[in-house]
């Protein structure tokens, strides 16, 4: 059976949820690779965006949800941020709890775009603590995604 029918991505969103004065990994791994592989691959979207703020940040990934319902996107979502056991944030300095978008917040948002996208979607998470997404996929949930490639660790920009 030839599997590639069922999962093919079309589009990939980069989202770099990083405050002024992190280094800009998000924008340089777009600019560098994603883009100019849009640029070629025939029907491959690309979209990069820079949220500066939690409420920013879920008002992308409801434009990513609207995009890929009426386009039929099957999307690859890469987010950079910092990370911990708990969520992401903007900033490796997290002030109050507001500034956390817990893995709890995340998931719902997931769902549904996995869902527009036929169970297709493809989370990479380029933050500290990355996997830590898993703790809210629970085998009984509907599925937040199809596949998640993150990081354990502690990791630094660039790796």
């Amino acid at each position: 059976m030839d599997y590639t029918r069922y999962y093919k991505f079309s589009s990939v969103y980069v989202i770099e949820f990083l405050k002024d004065g992190n280094p800009k990994t998000g924008r340089e791994l777009f600019e560098s690779c994603i883009l100019p592989l849009g640029q070629i691959k025939e029907n491959l979207y690309t979209n990069l965006a820079q949220p500066k703020s939690k409420s920013e940040f879920f008002d992308v990934l409801s434009k990513i949800e609207d995009d890929c319902e009426a386009n039929s996107r099957r999307p690859i979502l890469h987010l950079e941020a910092h990370g911990n056991d708990d969520g992401i944030a903007n900033d490796n300095i997290i002030e109050s709890a507001d500034q956390i978008i817990t893995w709890s917040e995340l998931k719902p948002f997931l769902c549904h775009l996995n869902e527009i996208s036929g169970l297709n979607l493809l989370v990479i998470m380029a933050a500290c603590d990355g996997f830590n997404l898993t703790k809210v996929v629970q085998l009984t949930d509907r599925a937040p995604v199809w596949g998640i490639i993150g990081p354990q660790v502690n990791v630094d920009a660039g790796h």
